[in-house]
């Protein structure tokens, strides 16, 4: 595998596991409510810890490919190690906050020891938060400087969170349907608690979702100011616009979904198209989040 293949599968997974376990910290730290709230909590642990862990895997081999990184800016391999490379990779903007990154999966490593289930979520939240951060400061978010630049990483970081409520939520919002069609497993009264909780993650998801749009295009027209009436034809725009449809897609399904699906939710079939529908936005979100790990390594022309 070359280099560029393995950094971009590096990105790839970090962003998957990174934004998975920030959007259900979310949905089990902020949105379930009553009784379901420690049910779900229980039920999302081990995928949240799953995600932590990858992340931190992510991580360490992030390590392997500035070693990769430091031989490449050198002479080849015997250059790997050698330190004053390594400060040279370490001293760039993308390594003063990477140093960031690893001091915070290092502090996550060790959040997932904690015993209480509810401190060990909301500590996953803000450190998962944190890790997304960073990303913002970092890629061609941090190509402007003064105030523009500040803006453009706040955009950054608003568009990253966002989609993290609204693809990282839907894995938990799955469950939640898979809880409700066993409703005769369920103690009384939770299945209303975990109605109430699917409502709170639609209703907050039309903001989110409005998020991502708007903070992408944002940040799209602020590294290509003539898009998108200029297409020039390069990988970069050609996958943004790719990454586009994939989230139109999404948004169409999302719409289906909440407008037409759930009124209709009690008749025959529609829980089963509801979750159908679930399951290819998440496929359709996954490649949105590989289009992006792709084309955010090429020059933006």
């Amino acid at each position: 595998m070359s280099l560029e293949a393995f950094y971009t599968l590096i990105r790839f997974i970090h962003f998957i596991a990174a934004i998975l376990m920030c959007g259900m910290s979310i949905f089990a730290a902020l949105l379930s409510c009553g009784q379901f709230s420690y049910l779900i909590s229980r039920y999302l642990n081990k995928g949240i810890n799953f995600c932590a862990v990858v992340t931190i895997v992510t991580i360490v081999t992030v390590l392997g490919w500035m070693l990769a990184q430091a031989g490449l800016m050198g002479d080849g391999w015997e250059d790997a190690t050698d330190w004053d490379i390594w400060q040279g990779v370490l001293g760039t903007s993308f390594g003063q906050i990477w140093r960031w990154e690893l001091l915070f999966s290092m502090i996550l490593l060790v959040v997932l020891f904690v015993k209480s289930i509810k401190i060990r979520l909301h500590l996953i939240l803000i450190l998962s938060i944190i890790l997304l951060g960073l990303h913002a400061l970092i890629g061609h978010a941090a190509m402007q400087d003064g105030l523009v630049g500040a803006l453009h990483r706040f955009n950054q970081f608003v568009h990253l969170i966002s989609s993290a409520y609204w693809f990282g939520g839907l894995w938990p919002f799955l469950i939640c349907i898979q809880f409700l069609r066993n409703k005769r497993e369920l103690v009384a009264g939770m299945d209303a608690q975990i109605i109430k909780t699917m409502k709170r993650f639609s209703r907050y998801g039309h903001v989110a979702v409005v998020l991502v749009v708007i903070t992408g295009v944002i940040s799209a027209i602020s590294i290509l100011p003539q898009w998108p009436m200029a297409y020039s034809g390069s990988e970069y725009q050609s996958l943004l616009w790719f990454k586009i449809i994939l989230v139109m897609g999404m948004m169409m399904l999302a719409s289906i979904n909440r407008y037409y699906i759930v009124p209709r939710i009690k008749q025959k079939g529609q829980v089963n198209y509801l979750i159908i529908n679930s399951w290819v936005e998440l496929l359709l979100g996954t490649m949105a989040i590989l289009a992006v790990a792709i084309f955010a390594t090429y020059q933006p022309v």
